[in-house]
């Protein structure tokens, strides 16, 4: 746990079955390099859909938490076998580099109110949960994505990572129902690979001026689901074989 503290490095930690494997709160500079951390804290699968809309005080468990914090790096560190990899809250200037977060059962990488951030060369695959609906009847979902963006995070960059196979690839939300609107705008995705989703490669609703550019959408329910969203670039993205629309 690290708390009002700057240029904290944390390397080549081994840590398992805790809530979170590093809790960082106003820690401007912290890095996070080199680590193993699993089986943190989760939630059962079946009859609970997750809540993006988690604020910091009542965060799921995960791998590595930081929170209101600038300017930290997360490299390099194997965040698999849990609910979440990476939660980020309320943190501006991340470098999130070359981190594996697969096979969860809820969010590989979330950026929640986080902004002007860089998120480059991850792997999240497989970042999904089964609900129960019915007797006997389950659905791939339920909300658990490669990567999660609300809450006002903006103009951040996205750049060849991996989020295959996920409930969504990328999902990016930017009201919640009745009032709230909090769109994630100007951001940057590029050559990132979203294939393989039950559901939805690239998902992002209520946000204006995102840029997709050079991804792979393949396979999928649907390519792209940019429902209530506006001024959005699609540039030379590969959009084939999804089951309902590309």
């Amino acid at each position: 746990r690290v708390e009002g503290r700057k240029g904290v490095t944390i390397k080549n930690l081994r840590v398992e079955r805790f809530r979170w494997g590093v809790y960082a709160k106003d820690a401007d500079g912290i890095r996070v390099e080199s680590c193993g951390i699993h089986r943190t804290a989760e939630i059962p699968p079946g009859g609970t859909f997750l809540n993006i809309w988690t604020p910091p005080e009542q965060a799921y468990g995960s791998a590595v938490l930081i929170w209101k914090s600038k300017g930290g790096v997360v490299h390099n560190n194997d965040l698999r076998h849990q609910q979440n990899g990476l939660l980020l809250y309320e943190c501006e200037r991340m470098r999130i580099t070359r981190n594996d977060a697969s096979f969860n059962s809820g969010w590989g990488i979330s950026l929640y109110a986080t902004s002007d951030s860089t998120v480059e060369g991850n792997t999240a695959d497989f970042c999904i949960r089964m609900q129960e609906r019915g007797s006997r009847a389950y659905q791939a979902g339920a909300d658990a994505t490669g990567l999660l963006m609300v809450m006002n995070s903006s103009r951040n960059r996205i750049l060849r990572n991996y989020f295959r196979g996920g409930g969504d690839g990328v999902f990016v939300a930017g009201f919640r129902a009745p009032d709230l609107k909090a769109p994630c705008n100007d951001n940057l995705f590029e050559d990132n690979d979203c294939s393989l989703s039950p559901n939805n490669a690239f998902e992002a609703t209520f946000c204006e001026g995102n840029v997709f550019r050079n991804n792979s959408a393949n396979n999928s329910n649907f390519g792209f689901w940019l429902g209530y969203s506006w001024k959005n670039t699609l540039d030379n993205n590969e959009i084939r074989g999804n089951r309902i629309a590309g």
